[in-house]
């Protein structure tokens, strides 16, 4: 069974997740002196650039934003059971100074995955960071899950954080900063 883990699926533009966000940010993005939506650009450059030049769609793109280019270059060529998507530009939402905005992209993000990719082959999966559970502590050959709806999994890196604690779940002493928040029409404000 091949299961392939780090696959950088794009969108052909930052538009594309324009209606999965709350009118607040889109119009934050469209009308806020903005020349055009668009995220920060990589911190660290390659003479090469970070995508395959085969990977761009036959009908233009960027690379990684054709599933059909994705199926017959990737899917169906190395006969891959699983493919986790992990997303590409979306990544650089990470560097953002506004959080709220980046916060809103990552969700919109989520969203736009589940609706456009995830349906199109059953071998695709999302890395999608969501509230979710864990398994708990049991015996060999013994998976018991639980916790539901209060584990925070980092959807790049996979480390699982306690969601009322901020602990991380299997190394000791690591932990996330947990902050209060008031959600008002779907907007969420962080007390620092």
């Amino acid at each position: 069974m091949l299961i392939d883990c780090d696959v950088h699926q794009n969108f052909a533009s930052l538009e594309a997740l324009l209606p999965y966000l709350p009118q607040a940010h889109r119009d934050h993005l469209t009308r806020g002196g903005y020349s055009g939506a668009g995220l920060p650009t990589y911190l660290w450059t390659h003479p090469e650039g970070f995508t395959r030049r085969d990977a761009v769609p036959p009908a233009g793109g960027p690379a990684g934003s054709d599933y059909e280019t994705m199926r017959w270059q990737l899917l169906d060529a190395y006969d891959e059971q699983f493919t986790i998507l992990n997303g590409e530009e979306i990544l650089s939402a990470s560097v953002m100074a506004h959080v709220p905005l980046a916060t809103a992209l990552t969700h919109a993000y989520n969203d736009w995955l589940l609706e456009t990719w995830l349906p199109l082959d059953s071998r695709l999966k999302g890395s999608l960071g969501r509230l979710s559970g864990t398994t708990l502590p049991s015996q060999p050959y013994e998976y018991i899950y639980g916790r539901a709806g209060l584990v925070l999994r980092c959807p790049w890196h996979g480390w699982e954080f306690d969601l009322e604690t901020g602990e991380q779940l299997v190394r000791d002493g690591l932990r996330a900063t947990t902050y209060g928040v008031h959600i008002v029409d779907g907007l969420v404000t962080l007390y620092l």
